[in-house]
């Protein structure tokens, strides 16, 4: 095994292959094992790799770097290296319009067309809370097709707002939940709007610099790792974007170590009092009394039945994921080189390992007689279509995407995903009989399915 930069923080001298510091706040050895080898099997040597920490309070326990930051230049990846963190920057311009909101130079309730005249809102109206939650219905400039060919170019703030304006809401203001980059991009002009300033200099002069935050920079910096891609060849590096498209949505790029001192000095009140905190940790409710799973600028979500405070990203070449678990106050996160689900699915697995949670479910193995009457086709509010498979003693779910995730048992009824955590509950009528399932996501809306009548053969 080659030795990596690796650094332990424990209460006391425990022997290791790898070196130690001492630090007063500590995993046990056997955890600390399992999130390394975890964290080799995910990232090997030779390929792209991740930076990792752990903490709790913001006191380090864990902080190491496995696999390339230039996989040509055989580079390795340091702790404290600098990535792209994309949408994890969305908490940053939430912060900043809670600052701004506490100045008493915006209200939340404020429409957005007080600071954007000219904007079109097809005679909705489109708030500030709106936009910080995902529920403001307009379209994501991300979800449109000319952004893949235009992504590469330079934009302005304002010629962004423009690209995406006019396109035709997704649903009324308050009515649904969908995650928007134009909303915390509609957010981030606001911002210059209000403060006079542009994005990027309200960022850098009135959070990064008094928090000291200086290894986290607006936009790329030639300290940037190099991100890639997989493809059927291999890694090669990844698509070109300018990242004055990201912009207020995910421009940021960071480190491990800023990141897990942003949190703790945000959470601590030191940069907005604790009723604006109380504003970003809370999920909030639709028009009709459903709450979302979002706060500003943070998912409030649930791993294995722990609450969590948590945050992903993916952009060209990088993927991000943080997690907060308040009733351990234990931070997580992960920050990759390589557009994957890997960051996602390690730190959810560390979270496990440190809070000693299993996460090696067990297979239920059915017979057919036990498997039909789950098998069959079901579909969601939106025409969605999933089955349910029986297969060699096994059931599957496959979604239209094609993809065929293996049930593991959780309990009664219900079942999980070993690699997302998503569990799937199915639903009985009166007389017994199953009547569709609940999707189960760790920090998203539940989705509701309805089986149909139509037949399906189980060993199809």
């Amino acid at each position: 095994m080659k030795m990596k930069f690796f650094r332990l923080y424990l209460l006391f001298p425990v022997l290791l292959l790898f070196s130690v510091n001492v630090f007063p706040q500590q995993l046990t050895p056997e955890q600390t094992e399992k999130i390394f080898s975890l964290s080799e099997t995910y990232f090997p040597d030779s390929l792209p790799g991740a930076s990792i920490l752990v903490s709790k309070g913001g006191k380090i326990l864990f902080e190491s770097a496995f696999g390339l930051a230039d996989i040509k230049n055989n580079t390795p990846l340091k702790s404290n290296d600098i990535f792209r963190i994309a949408s994890i920057s969305k908490q940053f311009t939430a912060v900043a319009i809670l600052k701004l909101m506490e100045e008493g130079k915006l209200s939340l309730n404020d429409e957005i067309t007080k600071f954007i005249p000219d904007y079109p809102t097809f005679g909705n109206t489109i708030t500030i809370h709106n936009l910080l939650t995902h529920t403001s219905g307009i379209k994501s400039y991300t979800d449109m097709p000319a952004f893949d060919t235009l992504q590469i170019t330079e934009v302005t703030p304002e010629n962004l707002v423009d690209f995406f304006k006019n396109e035709p809401m997704d649903f009324k203001p308050g009515e649904k939940w969908k995650y928007d980059d134009s909303g915390y991009s509609l957010l981030g002009y606001i911002i210059e709007i209000v403060s006079g300033k542009s994005y990027c200099d309200y960022i850098i002069s009135d959070i990064l610099q008094p928090l000291e935050l200086n290894n986290t920079f607006c936009g790329d910096v030639p300290q940037l790792v190099k991100g890639y891609k997989n493809t059927p060849e291999g890694f090669s590096p990844a698509d070109s974007i300018n990242m004055s498209w990201a912009y207020a949505a995910g421009m940021l790029v960071s480190t491990v170590e800023d990141l897990n001192k942003w949190f703790f000095v945000v959470k601590s009140g030191n940069v907005i009092s604790e009723k604006s905190l109380e504003l970003a940790f809370k999920p909030h409710p639709l028009f009709n009394g459903e709450l979302t799973t979002y706060g500003y600028g943070w998912f409030i979500g649930d791993l294995l039945g722990l609450k969590t405070i948590e945050h992903s990203g993916g952009i060209n070449g990088f993927v991000s994921n943080e997690i907060y678990i308040p009733d351990y106050n234990y931070f997580i996160v992960v920050l990759t080189n390589s557009y994957s689900n890997k960051a996602k699915e390690l730190s959810q697995k560390i979270a496990a390992i440190i809070t000693n949670k299993n996460f090696e479910f067990t297979e239920t193995k059915f017979n057919e007689n036990g498997a039909i009457e789950y098998t069959g086709l079901y579909t969601d509010e939106d025409g969605a279509k999933m089955r349910i498979l029986y297969i060699d003693g096994s059931l599957f779910v496959q979604k239209e995407s094609g993809v065929r995730l293996k049930f593991m048992n959780y309990g009664i009824d219900e079942f999980i995903f070993s690699d997302t955590f998503t569990r799937i509950k199915f639903k009985r009528n009166s007389h017994g009989n199953i009547s569709g399932c609940d999707e189960i996501h760790r920090f998203l809306p539940i989705s509701h399915w309805t089986k149909s009548d139509a037949q399906l053969n189980p060993k199809e």
